[in-house]
């Protein structure tokens, strides 16, 4: 995973070499703070997209897939010609909602050598296997932080074996942050919850998962 300011052209510049297809969802994206900072807002969100179709048309990008209303703006502007067809995926929440833009076709590849469940627990020397998390909320829609409590089994594992159930707990994370510290995937599979859409994930090991507090139960 690359973290890079999409504003700076040559952060940009060679990330897109080699690809057939980029999906663009990368913005600021929060009312408040766009009113307070709309400078801030516009660098990421108009130069930001504008580097993104440049550097697409550089490395011969066949398709350019945007969020639903970035897809809206496009279509209206001097640039809808020359990046090829221009149309939301159709798989975000309708507009207007109080969720605003999310994906809802979230599908991981295979990793090249997956692991098991229990391989994974065999190679933890101290750990949490969590079973399935609930009550999440977003945090922070810049670094994409998540809140949440883990639910429904949740195990302390050491020197390679689960010892025994734990209460559950809160957690605090950013998704980019926790994807960058996966140390071992599972095969992807279908899954769904109380709150969320299906999707087709992997079982992860995570190190240094940012847990907050114990829960009473």
């Amino acid at each position: 995973m690359i973290q890079a300011d999409i504003a700076n052209d040559q952060a940009v510049a060679g990330l897109f070499d080699g690809a057939e297809r980029v999906f663009h969802l990368a913005a600021l994206a929060d009312i408040v703070p766009s009113i307070n900072a709309p400078e801030a807002y516009f660098r990421a969100n108009v130069g930001g997209t504008f580097n993104v179709l440049q550097q697409s048309m550089k490395a011969g990008i066949k398709r350019l897939v945007y969020a639903r209303a970035t897809a809206e703006k496009i279509k209206r502007s001097e640039y809808k010609d020359k990046v090829g067809p221009v149309a939301p995926t159709g798989h975000g929440f309708p507009l207007p909602n109080e969720m605003g833009e999310a994906p809802m076709n979230i599908v991981f590849g295979e990793s090249p050598q997956p692991s098991s469940v229990d391989q994974m627990i065999s190679s933890t020397e101290r750990g949490v296997l969590v079973t399935r998390l609930w009550y999440i909320r977003e945090v922070d829609p810049y670094e994409k932080i998540l809140t949440g409590m883990t639910r429904d089994g949740t195990f302390y594992v050491e020197d390679g074996k689960i010892r025994y159930g734990v209460r559950n707990f809160r957690f605090n994370q950013s998704l980019i942050q926790m994807l960058s510290n996966v140390e071992a995937m599972g095969a992807p599979v279908r899954a769904s919850g109380e709150e969320s859409f299906d999707m087709v994930v992997p079982a992860m090991k995570v190190r240094d998962f940012n847990f907050t507090e114990v829960t009473k139960f």
